[in-house]
C-alpha cells in the first residue's frame, strides 16, 4: 500500500502532492528548469540550510533530456 504524501508550500500556499515531484538542489540546473518553461511548484530550505527546488516529474522527464544535452552549455 503506497501513501501519498501531500505537502503545502510555505511559499505559494498550494498543496503538491510529493511523490508528483523532483526535489533538486542544484540551482544552475533548477534556473535553466524555469527559463525552459517547467513549473516550479515549491522553494524551501533544507535542514542543511540549502535551498531546494521542487519541479513536477512530468516537467523532468523531458528537462532532464534538454539538460544533459546541453551539459557543456550549462556548466552541468
Amino acid at each position: 500500500m503506497v501513501k501519498e504524501m501531500r505537502v503545502i508550500s510555505e511559499l505559494t500556499g498550494q498543496m503538491y502532492e510529493a511523490e508528483d515531484c523532483c526535489f533538486f538542489r542544484n540551482p544552475t540546473q533548477s534556473a535553466y528548469y524555469r527559463n525552459w518553461g517547467c513549473e516550479l511548484v515549491d522553494l524551501f530550505v533544507d535542514g542543511q540550510m540549502k535551498w531546494v527546488f521542487v519541479f513536477k516529474k512530468s516537467d523532468h522527464e523531458w528537462a532532464k533530456i534538454k539538460w544533459a544535452e546541453n551539459k557543456d552549455k550549462n556548466n552541468g
